[in-house]
């Protein structure tokens, strides 16, 4: 019985070439924000990698080698202060 009722399950989803999530790098790259590309960076290299979209004067945002997970320092004091030029 439940092989039928997987069977029918099936049936009506669309099938896609190549798999569900089968998209050209560039595609991918394209479509994942920020914190996702600098997780998939991290989870590659094994170390955090900062995500500097999120940086502030009191924070910086690292993402984490496990690909799931950010870790957040926050300094009660400013960190670091834009400068004249923007840098």
């Amino acid at each position: 019985m439940s092989s039928v009722v997987g069977a029918l399950l099936w049936a009506g989803v669309p099938a896609v070439p190549g798999g569900w999530l089968d998209l050209a790098p560039e595609a991918e790259a394209a479509e994942l924000s920020e914190g996702q590309q600098a997780l998939a960076e991290a989870a590659d290299s094994g170390e955090r990698v900062e995500v500097t979209g999120e940086r502030t004067e009191f924070t910086t945002t690292y993402a984490n080698p496990d690909g799931f997970t950010f870790h957040l320092e926050q300094s009660v004091t400013p960190v670091r202060v834009k400068q004249a030029g923007g840098a």
